[in-house]
């Protein structure tokens, strides 16, 4: 997205200046790779539910290869995880998606709301 406004040039602002509120004096832009993190978050908890829905099926079989589901209630390192050969790319970055927001813990109320 970023290149497409510069016309592949070299940047004139920031990105956290173009993500950054108008009122802050920023643009307003959405910051996309946010936005891909919290959307792949929220299948933890479509995945954790206990509905039985279709859709469910291909996800919990991946899952099944690896310690199901309940990998998100553990306390794990994701660099020790061997998943290279048994979940496709997404269900792996779910799972380091989550694992940083498990490892981290926040100082202020800023840092909790972002």
């Amino acid at each position: 997205m970023f290149d497409f406004i510069w016309k592949q040039k070299p940047t004139k602002m920031k990105k956290t200046t173009l993500i950054k509120k108008k009122s802050d004096g920023g643009l307003g832009m959405k910051d996309f790779a946010l936005f891909d993190k919290a959307l792949k978050l929220t299948w933890v908890k479509w995945l954790c539910s206990d509905s039985d829905a279709p859709w469910k099926y291909f996800p919990k079989s991946f899952l099944s290869t690896v310690g199901g589901a309940e990998l998100f209630q553990c306390n794990y390192d994701y660099n020790f995880l061997d998943l290279n050969d048994h979940l496709p790319e997404f269900y792996k970055q779910i799972f380091h998606h989550w694992q940083e927001i498990m490892s981290t813990t926040p100082h202020s109320k800023t840092e909790i709301l972002s």
